[in-house]
Parts: structure tokens; sequence; C-alpha cells
């Protein structure tokens, strides 16, 4: 199988495409391109490097809140943000002042959840996964690219094994779909064998849990990993899903009773039964998502990715209605709180609801790369990105639908 060409999309995987078209690059601004530089020149380490990079810890910064952010969410009242060089800080007062917590890598961070106060996983490049038990002040080290090579080559490994034995005792009738499947396994076995010989290269982009015991994280070529146990384990999790092409999964969120999981080239799934199934769910565009925000106590469901492409859905995403902009952008993160839905972009601009998510006023536009944000308990906008974590004012102007 001809290698894959390593394509992040904005900010956490390093090269965005068009829609229908995945060798055309997206133009970008010059911080813009500053940035991918940046994470490809991360993502193409060498196996040695990665190793280092997985083992030596974060180095205390002064300027820490001002380097490349990629995430930020609550841990209660706290915030917390990651970014690059392993970089995790903690806001006690609103985001006004920032600390640098303590991390075991120096790996670039692109995702972070807290399903409690205290408990939390944070994501990022060469297949790493960290947690804090202690609301986000200190971190270790759960999951390495090295080691989901080699739970993967395993898990293959085991399913060869049972197929093969399924194959000598089986009818002539099922032999020709065991047959398949033994195929299909092997190939991936061969494409996973050539992974671990490349090393920890790998990132992962998304972090989702539903307690302080189970949950997933999902990254690049279908990367999909599953605990029940707080992390002390981790099982490959792409058997109970269809990705053959492999494409990234970016974002993962809780919608209503149901999870759904998207990705790039319009990947979209839905699990309903807490991520044991999933299911291919009509797209409603081609192109990359990267983000997905439930809104309204789980009512409605924001999908937002390239070309300020923005759907709202209603059913979990049974059906889903756009939301059309007159300034469209590449929507790269997004929070929604008490029904007020705060949406950053790759081109600086950044819009907020208040109805959550039937019409954006515009907050600001500026030429800063943003790359998440979220909403305080006091009402301010918390952005991160290029610049570090930044707040900023109530809205100025609207942003109105097309007609």
């Amino acid at each position: 199988m001809p290698a894959r060409k390593y394509r992040p999309g904005p900010f956490r995987d390093p090269v965005s495409y068009y829609p229908g078209d995945h060798m055309k690059q997206q133009q970008r601004s010059f911080p813009l391109l500053r940035l991918l530089v940046l994470l490809l020149s991360l993502a193409t380490a060498s196996v040695e490097a990665n190793k280092d990079f997985l083992e030596q810890p974060s180095i205390p910064s002064r300027l820490a809140a001002q380097s490349l952010l990629l995430d930020v969410t609550h841990a209660g009242e706290r915030l917390v943000a990651v970014g690059e060089r392993g970089h995790i800080l903690y806001s006690d007062d609103q985001g006004q002042m920032w600390q640098q917590a303590e991390t075991p890598a120096i790996v670039t961070l692109t995702a972070v959840y807290f399903p409690t106060p205290d408990h939390g996983w944070a994501v990022g490049h060469d297949g790493l996964v960290l947690h804090s038990s202690d609301g986000g002040m200190h971190w270790q080290k759960q999951l390495d690219g090295f080691k989901a090579n080699q739970l993967v080559v395993q898990r293959l490994n085991n399913s060869i094994e049972s197929l093969q034995q399924k194959l000598t005792n089986a009818g002539p009738e099922r032999r020709n779909a065991l047959q398949k499947q033994l195929e299909a396994q092997q190939f991936r076995l061969e494409d996973a064998e050539i992974a671990a010989e490349e090393g920890a290269t790998k990132p992962f982009l998304d972090v989702w849990f539903a307690s302080e015991r189970e949950g997933f994280v999902v990254g690049a070529y279908g990367l999909f990993f599953h605990t029940k146990d707080g992390g002390d384990t981790w099982k490959p999790w792409f058997e109970h899903i269809d990705n053959d092409f492999g494409y990234h999964y970016n974002a993962i969120s809780q919608s209503g009773s149901s999870l759904l999981l998207a990705g790039e080239a319009g990947t979209l799934y839905r699990s309903r039964d807490a991520g044991h199934s999933w299911e291919t769910l009509d797209s409603p565009y081609e192109g990359s998502w990267f983000g997905l925000t439930d809104c309204t106590g789980g009512d409605t469901t924001l999908l937002y990715g390239l070309r300020g492409n923005l759907y709202s859905s209603a059913d979990q995403g049974d059906s889903w209605e756009k939301v059309p902009l007159e300034a469209p952008a590449t929507l790269t993160g997004g929070n929604c709180r008490d029904n007020i839905v705060v949406l950053a972009s790759s081109s600086g601009l950044v819009l907020k609801s208040t109805d959550g998510g039937d019409s954006f006023k515009q907050l600001s536009q500026d030429r800063t790369p943003y790359s998440a944000a979220t909403l305080t308990d006091n009402g301010r906008v918390i952005l991160v990105g290029l610049n570090g974590a930044q707040a900023i004012p109530t809205p100025t102007s609207e942003v109105k639908a097309k007609p």
C-alpha cells in the first residue's frame, strides 16, 4: 500500500484540503503558514526524537500563555488550555492570569476534556494521552504512539488468529465471507506493522469521556481507542466503525443521548449505545469538519468546519439545517453554555450566539488564527490560538444570515 501523505487540518492536524480535491492545499495567511510549518516539523520528527519528546518534561516558561495553544476547556470553575511543547495552563480567575502545569512530555497537545472538575485528559502528537486527577495542575502519561502501535498490532494478530480458526471449521456458505474478512485484517496488519516501524508519528486530535472511568481518544488516519478503567488500559476501537480509507477523526462530542464523531472529507458517525457501535451518517458537506458543539441541554448540536460551513441538528444527526453566514471562515472550535454559543475561526473571526445557534453576532475580526474558544461564568469569551490565550469583550456587530 502506498504511503499516505500526512495532511493535517487547521491547527490540530497539519494540511487542510478543499472538499472533493484532497491534493489542493487551502490558501492561508502568513501567520497560519508559520503555524503549519511548526506543526509539520513536529509531526515529521525522527523515531529517536519522538522518544526524547515523549520522555522529556515540559519546560517552565513565563511566555507559555502567549505561545501556540490549541484547545481550552473547563475543569469545574477552572479553565485549562493546552498547546505546543506540552504546555498546559490553568486559570482560576476567569482567564485573567494563567499558571503553567507540570507535564511529562514536550509533545504538542491538541485537545483537552474534563468530565469532572478533578479528572481530565489531554491528547496530542505522537499518540500522547495524559491524565490529571487534580483539576489540571499535574499530569501523568497513560499512552503514547509506540504503545498504541503495539496495541493495534496485537489486536489484529488476535483477530486474524480467530478468523483462521473460524475459517477452518466453517461450512461452504460462510467461507467466502470469512476469507474476505481475513484478507482485510491481514492488509490492516501490514499497515500497522509499517506504522510500528515508523514509530509514534500519528497524532490524537480529540478526546471525550462520559465519566472519570470511560472515554475515547480519536485522531489521524482513523486512530480510535477506548478505555473503561480511567485510562489504565486502552483498547483499539477501529473494528467498531467503518472507516476503510482511514480518514482523520477531528472531533467527538455528545449530542443528547448519542455520541457524534466528525472528521475529514465529510466523515460523520453516530453512536446510540455509548460508543460501542457506530453508524455512518449522511454528511451535509463533503469537506472537513473540525468541531461539534452540543447546546440547549442536548436539543441542538452544531457541526462546523471548512469555509464557514455551519450546520445545526435537533435530532442527534438525523437531519441538518445550514446556518449561513455573511462572513464565512474556516471554523475551528467552539463552546456552548446556557444557550450561548461562541465560535472561533482560523482567520480571526469570532462569532457569538445568544439563541442556541440560530443567529450570530460578530465579536471581533483580526488576523490572529484561533483554534478554540469557551465562555466563562461572568460572560467573558476566552480564545486560544497562535498568540496564546486572550479574552474579548461583548458583541459589537451582528453577522447577518444570507437571504
